[in-house]
This record gives C-alpha cells, structure tokens and sequence, in this order.
C-alpha cells in the first residue's frame, strides 16, 4: 500500500518528478479472457522515449493526426512490456484501448489476451530504463482473488509469475 501511495504522489506531484517511475495494473476480467492495462508514465518522460524510440519528435496530445503517438506507443510497448511464455517464448499480444492524457501523466490502456496459467510466464518490463538509471517500474497484477506487486529496474527487468 505504501508502494501505491508514493507511486501514486510522485505520478501526480511535479516536484517529486526527479523520480522517475512508471505503474501498471493488470487486472484478468475472466468474461474477456484477457488481462486489461492501465499504465501510467509522466508526460514528458513519454514523450522523450517515443522521441528516442522512433527517431522522430512526439507531442503527447498535439493537433492532427501526424502528432498523435499512439501508432509509435503501440510498437514501443510491444517491445518493453511483454507477457513471454518461459518455455515457448511466445509473446502475448497486447490490443491497444487508447490514452488519457493529464496535465502531469499520461495512462495508456490495453489488452493482453490471455487463457493459460500464469506459471508459465515471464513479464518483462523495460520501460524507459533506456533513459533513465534510476528507473523504477511497478506493476500490481491481480487474478482470481490474488494480488502480487513486482518492481522493475536496471538491474531486475523481468519476473517469473508465480502465484
């Protein structure tokens, strides 16, 4: 919980935006069979990591289509957070929902069809360690009544998920 809080504070507090952070929720909807992301960034840092990614300057929220990210968002988080079977490697696609964008924040939201036992996967979170060292990123999973955290970082970028 404490996690959260501060997760959630220094997401919404400028003057904590010397740490750099992001946070997920997955959250499994059995009626979908899917697990459904809300992932959250501090606007200019998503901004530079698009830039960086794509070679080309990205505007979060600009005028006319060619400013919109959302097809570079896409492919970057298709790259950085990957649900991957550990023995097949099989990477769980991720359908992109859309963005909301706030003054400080931007929260993507999508999909990750999903049927099989959490078990056998890995999920691999490497958003924006490319830009920053201090890159922390924390991710609350919940299934079937179960809750688990995971934190990522330089050093740890994937997890085992076992329940």
């Amino acid at each position: 919980m404490l996690y959260q809080w501060l997760l959630w504070l220094s997401l919404n507090l400028n003057i904590w935006h010397d740490f750099h952070s992001s946070f997920a929720e997955m959250y499994y909807n059995p009626q979908e069979k899917a697990f459904q992301v809300s992932l959250k960034f501090f606007a200019d840092d998503l901004e530079n990591a698009l830039t960086k990614f794509s070679g080309k300057k990205y505007f979060l929220g600009g005028l006319g289509k060619d400013r919109s990210p959302d097809e570079v968002l896409v492919k970057y988080l298709e790259q950085k957070f990957r649900l991957v079977h550990k023995s097949k490697k099989k990477v769980i696609p991720i359908r992109y929902i859309g963005k909301e964008i706030g003054v400080e924040s931007v929260t993507a939201y999508f999909e990750m069809p999903f049927t099989d036992k959490l078990s056998h996967y890995e999920l691999h979170n490497t958003i924006m360690l490319e830009l920053f060292d201090d890159q922390i990123n924390i991710v609350l999973l919940q299934k079937e009544n179960q809750r688990k955290s995971f934190e990522f970082n330089k050093q740890k970028t994937n997890t085992l998920l076992k329940f």
